[in-house]
């Protein structure tokens, strides 16, 4: 099975890319938090796509949201890609967490 997951780093610029494709449910949260892990200690900027993403969880937008507050406590970049999905967007509209990545989206 392909994953859903796509992380790309260029570490002559300290800078990653991670994209979520499809459906990131909490069946991806080991890998997503494996990831995310992985950008913040190896990174200073981080991109992340949903331009693509069709289905998430509370789990998605929990890792997202606690990557986006260590990076920017430790003075690194964190980001979307343009055109993030609408099915993300009405995901932290309901959940609440649109507070928390205010600003970035």
């Amino acid at each position: 099975m392909a994953s859903n997951l796509h992380y790309s780093l260029d570490e002559a610029n300290q800078t990653a890319t991670l994209t979520l494709l499809g459906e990131i449910t909490i069946q991806h949260a080991t890998e997503l938090h494996s990831l995310l892990v992985q950008a913040v200690q190896q990174v200073n900027h981080l991109e992340i796509n949903l331009k693509n993403l069709s289905k998430a969880d509370l789990s998605t937008v929990q890792l997202l949201c606690s990557t986006y507050r260590q990076m920017k406590g430790n003075g690194k970049n964190f980001l979307f890609a343009k055109d993030v999905s609408d099915a993300f967007l009405k995901l932290i509209e309901a959940t609440g967490y649109k507070g928390c990545l205010e600003g970035i989206l």
